[in-house]
C-alpha cells in the first residue's frame, strides 16, 4: 500500500465496524468517483478489470515480502492498521490502466 493524502469525499458515511468491514464494499458515497468511468463498486465489478474483492483480499492478507525488502512507500495491511490502533482509517483504491493500487489514508 502507498500512503496518500487525497481529499475526502463530501458525503462521508461512517465505515463498517472492523469485523464487518474487512471484505465488504464500502458505501459508494465514500468514494470520489470524478476521475473514473464507474460511479460505484458494482460498476467496477462489471468492467474488464474485474475488480473482485475476494481476489484483492489475497493481496492485502498475504505478506509477500518482509518490511526490510519492501520498496519505500509500500505498506502491508498490518502496517496500516498499526498506525492508528483505535479509531477510523479510510482506505481507498486507485484503478488506472487495468491495475488496482491501494491507497491508505489515516
Amino acid at each position: 500500500m502507498r500512503r496518500c493524502l487525497a481529499r475526502a469525499p463530501r458525503i462521508h458515511q461512517s465505515p463498517f465496524l472492523i469485523n464487518e468491514s474487512l471484505w465488504k464494499s464500502p458505501d459508494d458515497r465514500n468514494v470520489r468517483w470524478s476521475k473514473y468511468q464507474c460511479r460505484s463498486f458494482s460498476c467496477l465489478q462489471k468492467k474488464r478489470v474485474q475488480f473482485d474483492l475476494e481476489t484483492e483480499k489475497l493481496k492485502w492478507v498475504t505478506v509477500t515480502n518482509t518490511t526490510s525488502s519492501r520498496p519505500p512507500g509500500e505498506f502491508s495491511i498490518t502496517d496500516v492498521l498499526s498506525v492508528k490502533p483505535e479509531g477510523e482509517i479510510r482506505i481507498g483504491i486507485d484503478i488506472s490502466f487495468g491495475s488496482t493500487g491501494r491507497l491508505g489514508r489515516e
